[in-house]
């Protein structure tokens, strides 16, 4: 949406990939949240969290910026 490439299915897995930062409330994910001014912002936020939070470790490649390097549903089943 906010950029203009074309969108593959691998924005599910990220937007997943975020969802599930929010439902586990991951490094206070939620409340952080609201202080993000821009999409880069909030790149740079979930970028860190896969980074550095132990619970995502299995799913980190869910998390990858780029499509191209980013795990597939099929890779991640």
């Amino acid at each position: 949406m906010f950029q203009k490439v074309m969108q593959t299915d691998k924005v599910d897995v990220w937007a997943l990939f975020v969802t599930m930062l929010w439902t586990l409330d991951l490094g206070e994910f939620r409340q952080n949240s609201k202080s993000l001014k821009s999409p880069g912002e909030a790149h740079v936020m979930i970028l860190s969290m896969a980074s550095n939070e132990d619970a995502v470790s299995k799913i980190r490649e869910m998390a990858c910026l780029s499509p191209a390097q980013r795990a597939s549903a099929a890779q991640m089943l």
